[in-house]
């Protein structure tokens, strides 16, 4: 039998890095190029744009380059929307991985690459993004091995200078992230980001009453699920509470740095994200169907009250 072909977290991680950085460039580019032309994948739902599409080309482009072989799932890998493709120059310039970056991390004996899978979304917060409101903006890569969120980036290409955040869960954690792996959110009232939209705020405010009543808390409404997670991960709310349907691509790059600074990602019973290779296509399987609550720090708390939650939302409704 044929051993499995290997890559090394290390390597997916440069690349991950790499990749980011590449999508954020042509984020900038086209409101720079003031040609944005949104669309919609529903109608008047879930907007794509120039920007999505010229991310998404240039990210896989890296990953088709570099690591051929690993299964990559974005966002728009059905996007019917036609745009001028990319030019492969832009991938094709990234530089190999190097000494450097290596000194950063713990390198580790590898994985098998039918392991791996890493999910991007190469333009969160895109309605934000069209409403002007970049600081929500990000690009997102996730690496999952055998289903599991081990490592994330987080690139925020409208900061000045750009800022990528990035961990690697028991090997390594980004210089910009390293004094917030110890530090514990220093808030009189408990912070807890939720989505900002408008449909379903009554129903967050309900169940946050029922599962978190016990302390004082105040609900923040913030774009881009990638930007929420990072208003925990940065210590600036203490727990992000979502309560309907989200995408993998949404959560994994998150999950990883989360998990590396020692919090955690759960669905509200309390089980773990599989972020592992769909089966039957990815659209059906990239759901997670039933809302989640993450925590660098008092996970289990703020998952205990969540399942008290859902078990009253439940009784209810028999």
């Amino acid at each position: 039998m044929a051993q499995a072909a290997k890559t090394t977290i290390g390597k997916l991680l440069y690349y991950s890095i790499k990749a980011a950085e590449l999508g954020g460039k042509q984020v900038k580019y086209v409101v720079d190029s003031l040609n944005l032309d949104t669309t919609f994948k529903d109608i008047n739902v879930d907007p794509v744009t120039v920007g999505d599409i010229r991310a998404h080309q240039a990210m896989v482009g890296v990953f088709g380059k570099f690591l051929p072989n690993i299964k990559v799932i974005s966002e728009e890998d059905d996007s019917e929307k036609k745009i001028e493709p990319v030019d492969p120059a832009e991938w094709e310039s990234v530089p190999l991985v190097s000494g450097e970056f290596l000194k950063l991390v713990d390198l580790d004996g590898g994985v098998n690459e039918d392991d791996v899978t890493v999910w991007i979304d190469p333009l969160d917060a895109t309605k934000e993004y069209t409403e002007q409101l970049y600081e929500y903006v990000q690009v997102m890569v996730g690496i999952a091995v055998k289903g599991k969120a081990v490592a994330g980036v987080l690139h925020r290409p409208f900061l000045e200078p750009p800022v990528t955040y990035w961990a690697w869960k028991d090997h390594a954690v980004c210089p910009e992230l390293k004094p917030f792996k110890i530090q514990r959110p220093a808030n009189d009232v408990l912070k807890i980001v939720i989505s900002r939209t408008v449909s379903h705020a009554g129903s967050v405010q309900q169940f946050a009453d029922t599962a978190f009543g016990s302390k004082n808390f105040e609900l923040v409404p913030r774009g881009g699920a990638g930007y929420k997670i990072l208003q925990v991960i940065l210590g600036h709310a203490d727990a992000y509470l979502h309560i309907t349907k989200i995408k993998k691509w949404d959560l994994c790059a998150g999950d990883g740095i989360v998990r590396a600074l020692g919090g955690n990602v759960t669905s509200l019973a309390g089980e773990e994200i599989d972020y592992g290779q769909p089966a039957g296509g990815v659209k059906p399987d990239a759901m997670v169907n039933n809302g989640f609550i993450i925590a660098v720090y008092d996970h289990d708390w703020f998952l205990e009250g969540c399942k008290k939650a859902v078990r009253e939302v439940t009784a209810g409704r028999s």
